[in-house]
């Protein structure tokens, strides 16, 4: 992106950094979304060249040069994104519950859940109403070993942002399936009619929620 600074064709090369990124990370339909060669909203010629020149150049402020600033198993950038949409839920209104799992509380259900006690490699962990994935990661940190993410969330753009984060704190192979879990659930069994089992489940319902079974109505056995 910095050597972009000045292209004449700035917009369109960033569309395809960010493209290459998308498919790098299984992020199609997230990242990419952002459309930087749009004259109707950046201008042409050199009005858009001196708008994306100076966005990129944010980024090379020496006070976001965390090299040394690291410590012993930190996650720098992780930690920035949540930091990030915790404002973000505040912000704009939305509902902290709906949005974002405090870290205080994320890693109490991680400890009360016993997975640092889990014992096979295959060991899978999930939420069925994911948010923005803040309580997934911290249970999946709790494990002694890499285990296996899985995650559904109803809000569409929410389910997009708990992607980023899973590939923002290295855990992109982790899943995040859309839709609601009560009406249209996503994981299931191979013969495709029983619901899928996990071995550990964390969760922080949408409890304001006024009706859980828009939709079509299924019941399900736990």
């Amino acid at each position: 992106m910095i050597s972009l600074i000045g292209n004449k064709n700035i917009g369109e090369e960033m569309d395809k950094v960010i493209a290459c990124l998308a498919d790098a990370n299984s992020l199609r339909g997230v990242i990419d979304n952002a459309i930087f060669n749009d004259e109707t909203k950046l201008g042409k010629g050199k009005e858009m060249v001196d708008k994306l020149s100076g966005l990129i150049a944010i980024f090379r402020r020496p006070e976001l040069d965390f090299k040394n600033n690291r410590a012993d198993n930190d996650d720098i950038i992780g930690d920035a994104y949540e930091y990030l949409m915790r404002k973000f839920a505040t912000e704009s209104g939305k509902s902290k519950g709906q949005f974002y799992t405090q870290a205080e509380v994320s890693r109490i259900l991680a400890k009360i859940i016993d997975i640092d006690l889990a014992k096979k490699r295959d060991t899978t962990v999930y939420d069925p109403a994911c948010g923005s994935g803040s309580l997934l990661i911290c249970a999946a940190d709790e494990a002694p070993f890499e285990v296996a993410i899985y995650g559904q969330e109803k809000d569409i753009v929410t389910a997009s942002l708990a992607k980023m984060n899973l590939v923002l704190h290295n855990k992109a192979t982790g899943v995040i399936e859309k839709n609601s879990t009560f009406s249209n659930p996503q994981y299931f069994d191979e013969d495709e009619e029983s619901l899928r089992r996990f071995d550990f489940i964390v969760a922080n319902p949408l409890f304001s929620t006024k009706n859980w079974t828009d939709g079509p109505r299924r019941l399900w056995a736990i």
